[in-house]
């Protein structure tokens, strides 16, 4: 009996590390992909933020 609970904490803890593993390997696509649909938002926010200051500066002169 203790020999099998043995091996079962030992299948139990390989199948975490494969839990863990997969989780990883999905988050790491998730960043990926956020970071693909998203960034051309980003950079268009950041280029109207760098025309709103230029235009600030050009109204303050």
């Amino acid at each position: 009996m203790v020999d099998l609970a043995k091996q079962f904490i030992q299948e139990l803890s390989e199948d975490f590390k494969r839990l863990n593993q997969n989780t990883d390997m999905l988050m790491k696509e998730s960043m990926k992909n956020v970071d693909k649909y998203l960034s051309p938002m980003a950079k268009a926010l950041q280029l109207e933020e760098s025309v709103n200051l230029q235009k600030k500066i050009e109204d303050k002169s």
